[in-house]
């Protein structure tokens, strides 16, 4: 049996946070049955009605086994459960109670956990301000704990000085390690660094490397840039027909992140 808990993407494309969110579920390898968790029971049912497996769909009825796992100190409980109110899925929307939740699955060690409360944190949601200077403190525990999305998030900020002073080499360092642990979208924006010289020389070879690497993470921005660069010959010699190519697997990568379950980049 494989274990499912409800992610968020994090899309983000040039240094903005996509706005449109999807449930979506992600297999992850389970435990051996001997070293099984307790309230995963309890989980499985909350996940066979979330996804109407076996049973009509009932959300509200998963809500209530991911509360019972979640009482019983599950991680991936306590996630769903910060992300179904969230989004209103199976309760009512509650951004408080869903900080909450998402908390707990951090310190329980669920990465995403602490990734998913500094985006709350960031757009005010369940605190009475905005407060990106403890969102970045989320996001750094986010990334130490494995998250790429979290040491992206972070490079966010140093790029923009939210909640934390502008530094530029720090933004690509958080990028840098993001891109390590499979967030192909951190290295594209090290690379942007190198076209636009932000804080560095403008350096369109470095650029085009970082391209590459984003876009065999399956990156669509890596693609993108990487054709333009073919394009107009900045860092390589001029060849439309890769620049076609790239741009045509970018397209495609897109259309893939917009339909239904479409996979998520690295979330883990």
């Amino acid at each position: 049996m494989k274990t499912k808990h409800i992610i968020m993407p994090i899309l983000a494309a040039c240094g903005i946070l996509c706005s449109q969110f999807e449930v979506t579920a992600e297999s992850v390898t389970p435990a051996p049955e001997k070293q099984r968790r307790p309230g995963e029971d309890l989980y499985q049912l909350g996940m066979d009605y979330m996804e109407g497996v076996g049973e009509i769909q009932d959300q509200a009825k998963a809500c209530e086994y991911f509360l019972k796992a979640a009482e019983l100190g599950h991680d991936c409980a306590c996630y769903n459960l910060g992300m179904c109110h969230t989004l209103a899925r199976g309760v009512p929307q509650d951004y408080t109670k869903a900080n909450e939740f998402l908390r707990k699955a951090g310190e329980l060690g669920m990465s995403m956990g602490y990734v998913m409360l500094g985006r709350n944190l960031d757009e005010g949601h369940g605190v009475p301000e905005k407060s990106p200077e403890t969102a970045c403190e989320y996001y750094l525990k986010a990334g130490q704990l494995g998250a790429g999305g979290g040491y992206l998030m972070l490079g966010h900020h140093y790029d923009d000085g939210l909640g934390v002073p502008k530094d530029y080499a720090k933004a690509r360092e958080c990028y840098l390690k993001a891109g390590e642990l499979g967030i192909g979208r951190g290295f594209n924006n090290v690379g942007l660094h190198f076209v636009q010289g932000r804080g560095t020389a403008r350096d369109y070879t470095k650029a085009n490397q970082c391209f590459l690497k984003a876009a065999e993470l399956g990156d669509a921005d890596g693609y993108y840039h990487l054709g333009v660069s073919f394009e107009n010959g900045y860092g390589v010699a001029k060849n439309p027909a890769k620049a076609n190519e790239c741009f045509q697997k970018a397209r495609q990568i897109r259309a893939a992140n917009r339909t239904p379950n479409a996979a998520n980049q690295g979330q883990q």
